[in-house]
């Protein structure tokens, strides 16, 4: 399976885990939008503590071969668009998926000079499941809003 097509089917996952848990999903082409839009857009619902929070989301899949590299690099128009977003206020998360299992992060995370983000330093998880992905993007998002 190729880089693109594995990108695609993780992001198709992810979109119906979160859509199914009350997100409001969209897929981007970005073919079609323009150089750098992240593939998704979700804004996860309101609760009891936390107002409805947008983000973007960049999904990508880490080459096969390397167990222990969980590195993943931007092309210079995903990382200009990516920092962008964050110097005026949005959120932006890299979700990779590496042989070890899934990682999130914030795009902060991004290294400026090679534009690789490890996630070797993140938690990694080893099962996709629906109740997994939800808590992991609730906390990312908890903490994220805290900091505001």
């Amino acid at each position: 399976m190729s880089k693109a097509t594995s990108e695609r089917v993780l992001r198709k996952h992810v979109l119906q885990t979160l859509s199914a848990d009350g997100c409001k999903t969209q897929a981007i082409e970005s073919e079609l939008m323009g150089v750098g839009i992240p593939d998704a857009y979700v804004c996860v619902p309101a609760t009891l503590f936390l107002p409805s929070i947008p983000c973007w989301i960049e999904f990508k899949v880490c080459p096969e071969g390397d167990v222990f590299k969980r590195a993943v690099t931007f092309e210079p128009g995903q990382y200009a668009w990516l920092m962008d977003n964050v110097r005026h206020g949005g959120t932006s998360y890299i979700f990779v998926q590496h042989q070890k299992g899934y990682s999130v992060t914030l795009a902060q995370h991004i290294d400026p000079l090679s534009r690789t983000l490890d996630v070797a330093w993140t938690t990694t998880f080893k099962l996709l499941s629906d109740v997994l992905l939800v808590a992991v993007f609730r906390d990312l998002f908890f903490h994220e809003h805290r900091r505001k």
